[in-house]
C-alpha cells in the first residue's frame, strides 16, 4: 500500500518472495526474503535486516535507513542495491555487505559488535568503524573513508585505491590504508 502506517511495524517473513514497498511504517524487520528482493520505493523508512541472507533494493527517488542485526542467522548477508539514497547502514552484528549503485556516499557504522563484518562496495562509504572491518573496494568506491576512536579498528582494506582514517575525536589522518591487491 502507498499509505502512511508510520504506527505499525511491517513485518516481512516471505522466503520465496519479492516484496515491494511503497508505504511508511514505524519500521520494517526483514525475517526472510528470497534471493530476489525487497525493493523500498517510500522515504524515510527504518528497515531491521534479520535475515539469513538477502536482497534489499533503494529505489530511485526513496530514502531508508538500515540496520543489520541478528535474527536466526549469526552473520547476515545483505547484498544492497542503492539507487536512491540509504541515509545511514549500521552493522549492530557480525555481517556479510556487499553494495552497489550510483548513489552519493553511505554512512556506515560498525558496531562494536559487529567486528569481523566484511564490507565489499561499489560505492563510496564514509564509515564510522568501532569495531575492525575488512573492507573491499571495488571501481566506483575509490573515495571512501574511515573515521575510528580507537587505532586497532582501523579497517583491514583490500581492492582498488586507499582509505585515509581519521581519529573521531582529534579529525587528525592516523593512517591512510593502502588497499591490497586480492590475489
Amino acid at each position: 500500500p502507498k499509505e502512511d502506517k508510520s504506527d505499525l511495524t511491517l513485518v516481512v517473513n516471505a522466503p520465496n518472495g519479492e516484496v515491494v514497498n511503497n508505504g511508511n511504517f514505524k519500521e520494517i524487520v526483514i525475517k526472510a526474503i528470497a534471493s530476489n528482493t525487497f525493493i523500498e520505493k517510500a522515504t524515510g523508512n527504518n528497515i531491521i535486516f534479520q535475515a539469513a541472507t538477502g536482497r534489499v533494493a533503494i529505489d530511485e527517488g526513496a530514502s531508508a535507513n538500515i540496520e543489520i542485526n541478528k535474527g536466526e542467522s549469526e552473520a547476515p548477508k545483505l547484498d544492497l542495491v542503492n539507487n536512491g539514497t540509504v541515509s545511514e547502514l549500521t552493522l549492530s552484528t557480525k555481517a556479510d555487505v556487499s553494495g552497489k549503485n550510483t548513489a552519493a556516499a553511505i554512512p556506515v557504522t560498525s558496531t562494536a559488535s559487529a567486528g569481523g563484518s566484511t564490507i565489499s562496495t561499489s560505492q563510496n562509504l564514509n564509515l564510522k568503524a568501532e569495531s575492525k572491518v575488512e573492507l573491499t573496494l571495488n571501481a566506483g568506491a575509490e573515495n571512501t573513508t574511515a573515521t575510528v576512536s580507537d587505532a586497532a579498528n582501523i579497517p583491514d582494506v583490500k581492492g582498488l585505491g586507499k582509505v585515509p582514517v581519521k581519529d573521531s575525536d582529534s579529525g587528525k589522518i592516523l593512517d591512510t590504508v593502502v588497499a591490497e591487491k586480492d590475489e
